[in-house]
């Protein structure tokens, strides 16, 4: 186990870079932010942009954020495969570069499984014990991560890589990672090729390990849901930048600004562009004069709301239901609601049922509204 911290790092490309990388359809680049900070640093795309971060002794954290935004590129830092153009990055106060690659201790699981497709599953998982000279080991250690991860995979180990479906080969580029004993795990969306009902059971098998092994991990996903189940922190990141981090719940509960408000939650947060005048907050549709603290006299606000936080109560906005989702096993519809100019969703009980295209009364409880400028995205009303 280390910890591992980075102090100011930043990645940039040129634009002929990211042109080359876009026109290849990658989509590393899709959503990384341009900016002219100084003369010699004119017309660059950053998939970094001045990133701190600690990641603690034993500590397992998520990384989630938009297509693009700098997630792996952030991964492949951390683990010294690319070369940061500032700032950077400590393994227990030692500067990566000067840590040799074959003692970094890094296990990667990679969501295309990079596994060696001529060698049988058994050399695979017993590959550094195969170089290391001590194949003697792989039987014990096999056995070992099966009994950790609570799976059978004997049953895969005379299997080349072509011959596994995806969750088994999955399964096997775990134990191949594992099988070195690392000191840092790198996870890089290693089950988004996965179908549905396999990833929940694989994603219980990482946790199982996880808090065996408590190795200094990083998961990199697009999946909230995962982020949640895995991690004890979570890192929201865009453009290349880290949003903020805390978590689920705080991130959630109280999201730093407008970015991490309208991406966390499914669905996320209902958010209102509007100003204010007169003490009133002034939106498309509807407006409201009940505000919790003084926001500033003719300053734009966005207004949110967590879908949850939305009542039905008489006397409320009147709103059209445009579609209604039942989920059945949370005991909630979902309505998808018109309000004048403006969609927003809420949550609630799954009875009475709701019917396509009734008008409902709705309330947006102030207790429940949170504010952010419209400008900085910046959440108001925080000390």
């Amino acid at each position: 186990m280390i910890t591992i911290q980075l102090n100011n790092v930043t990645k940039s490309y040129s634009s002929s870079d990211w042109e080359q990388h876009t026109r290849k359809g990658r989509g590393l680049f899709s959503s990384l932010k341009k900016t002219t900070p100084e003369p010699e640093l004119l017309d660059r795309v950053y998939a970094l942009d001045d990133v701190t971060l600690t990641i603690h002794r034993g500590e397992t954290v998520s990384v989630i954020g938009p297509s693009g935004c700098g997630k792996t590129t952030l991964l492949r830092v951390i683990a010294g495969l690319t070369q940061p153009t500032s700032g950077e990055v400590l393994y227990d106060g030692r500067p990566v570069s000067e840590v040799p690659i074959a003692h970094r201790g890094i296990g990667i699981v990679f969501q295309d499984y990079v596994l060696i497709p001529h060698m049988d599953s058994y050399s695979n998982i017993g590959f550094f014990d195969i170089v290391r000279g001590t194949p003697e080991k792989i039987p014990e250690r096999i056995e070992h991560i099966a009994e950790v991860m609570n799976v059978e995979i004997k049953y895969l180990l005379r299997r080349k890589p072509p011959q596994l479906s995806g969750g088994e080969r999955q399964r096997v580029a775990i134990a191949h990672c594992l099988a070195r004993d690392p000191r840092l795990f790198l996870f890089d969306e290693p089950l988004s090729n996965v179908d549905a009902q396999l990833r929940v059971s694989i994603r219980s098998k990482i946790k199982r390990l996880l808090e065996h092994y408590r190795i200094t991990s990083i998961y990199v996903t697009h999946d909230q849901t995962e982020a949640v189940a895995l991690s004890e922190r979570i890192i929201v990141m865009n453009a290349g930048r880290i949003e903020q981090t805390g978590t689920y719940r705080r991130l959630y509960e109280a999201p730093a600004n407008v970015f991490v408000a309208g991406f966390l939650g499914i669905p996320p947060m209902n958010l209102f562009e509007g100003y204010v005048r007169e003490h009133v907050w002034h939106g498309k549709s509807f407006t409201l004069e009940s505000l919790p603290y003084a926001l500033g006299e003719g300053k734009e606000i966005v207004l949110g709301i967590r879908p949850e936080q939305v009542k039905i109560a008489s006397g409320g906005f009147p709103a059209i239901v445009e579609n209604v989702e039942k989920h059945f096993s949370e005991r909630v519809q979902l309505l998808h609601l018109r309000l004048g100019e403006v969609f927003l969703a809420a949550s609630i009980a799954i009875e009475p049922s709701i019917r396509l295209g009734e008008t409902i009364p709705i309330q947006l409880p102030t207790e429940n509204l949170v504010f952010f400028d419209q400008a900085s995205g910046k959440r108001l009303g925080v000390k």
